[in-house]
């Protein structure tokens, strides 16, 4: 509600309290950004994804009993997306005393909805960041739809959310950098010439050989990572104040820490793709787990498929399905079955919901395990 009162007081002071509000707004949020994320990260998403092209290849009528493969029901599954399943997560999914997830404030739900299109909808090519990716699944639609007209955000983003993405970008890209060179993939003396090339980076390295006279490359890189993150944030709010206009009237389609105009803009690219990419995202410590990682998610879906394909959600221990129906989550089965009660939506994609729902909400450590256990070893 503070949300929609930050919006269209854009050229009032506000008050104290509210101030303390957005924070805790976004403090909740970071807490919550990553929840939905299956097992192995991105590299889980696209295992997913490609669970389900390999049932559509292998069946072109899969997606017949909801409404085709072009409909939402389908892309939800075909563009699985973790910021999405968040969503999913705490409006639903986590059961307290009531139907209604971790009963977030409608505020909170908006600032934490990071992309506003629906699964048909989302264009990675879309020139509005926002909409490069699905916000949401099909099955969340309702309450994204309430929250929207509770805050008056409409189909634009939360204010907040800018803050919130920055945060994620600047910790994820420093830390990645570090534990780059803490894996020993990366030696300090690589990595350094390269953050030089940004006029932003080298006065942040100027700063890390003030403090450190040495050339231990842990102790660089950790020290790097903290003087970063301070300085990108104060950049971050800089690109913000400049863009305030147009973030509050929604028209801002860029990121704070992406923008052309800010300094972490060149800094961060040389970190992604000078040398992330080609040290530390394609090593083969990393593909081996990506590799793995697949295989035992696609095997985990195959079998959590069989256990809720035709399953009418009542114990049954008398076959191997059955069993592996008992296996999925207490909370997810009771919303499942509720589900199925109400027959609001279709048949099939209330049950392969169950299906993502139980793989993505898993670890690696417990997915690997779990897989382990079900095929001995396999």
């Amino acid at each position: 509600m503070y949300a929609a009162r930050f919006i269209k007081t854009r050229d009032m002071t506000l008050e104290f309290r509210h101030l303390q509000d957005i924070e805790w707004i976004a403090a909740t949020c970071g807490l919550i950004h990553d929840l939905g994320n299956p097992p192995f990260g991105h590299a889980g998403e696209l295992a997913i994804g490609t669970w389900f092209q390999d049932q559509l290849h292998a069946d072109g009528t899969f997606f017949d009993t909801m409404d085709g493969k072009d409909s939402q029901y389908a892309k939800d599954f075909l563009k699985f997306e973790g910021n999405a399943q968040t969503l999913r997560l705490v409006s639903h999914l986590q059961l307290l005393s009531d139907p209604y997830g971790l009963n977030l404030t409608t505020a909170t739900f908006s600032a934490a909805c990071k992309y506003l299109a629906s699964s048909a909808e989302a264009d990675r090519e879309n020139p509005n960041h926002a909409f490069a990716k699905p916000g949401y699944f099909s099955s969340e639609r309702s309450v994204v739809d309430k929250v929207r007209m509770a805050t008056g955000t409409h189909n634009r983003r939360n204010p907040i959310t800018y803050l919130v993405e920055a945060a994620d970008d600047i910790v994820y890209t420093t830390v990645d950098l570090e534990d780059a060179v803490k894996k020993k993939l990366l030696q300090w003396n690589q990595v350094e010439p390269l953050l030089k090339k940004s006029t932003f980076g080298e006065s942040i390295i100027e700063k890390v050989r003030r403090r450190v006279s040495g050339d231990d490359g842990e102790t660089l890189a950790q020290l790097f990572r903290v003087i970063a993150i301070t300085e990108m944030v104060s950049s971050a709010l800089e690109v913000f104040k400049s863009r305030y206009t147009l973030i509050m009237n929604g028209e801002y389609g860029g990121e704070l820490i992406g923008d052309p105009d800010s300094p972490t803009q060149r800094l961060c690219e040389i970190i992604r793709k000078e040398v992330l990419k080609p040290h530390l995202y394609t090593s083969p410590e990393i593909l081996r787990l990506e590799v793995r990682g697949r295989k035992v998610i696609h095997d985990l879906m195959t079998m959590f498929w069989e256990a809720t394909k035709e399953t009418t959600g009542t114990t049954e221990t008398q076959t191997y399905p059955g069993k592996l129906y008992l296996l999925t989550s207490d909370n997810y089965r009771r919303v499942f079955t509720e589900r199925l009660n109400k027959a609001e939506e279709p048949d099939k994609y209330i049950r392969l919901q169950l299906v993502t729902d139980t793989v993505s909400g898993m670890t690696d450590s417990f997915a690997c395990q779990l897989h382990k256990e079900l095929t001995n070893g396999v």
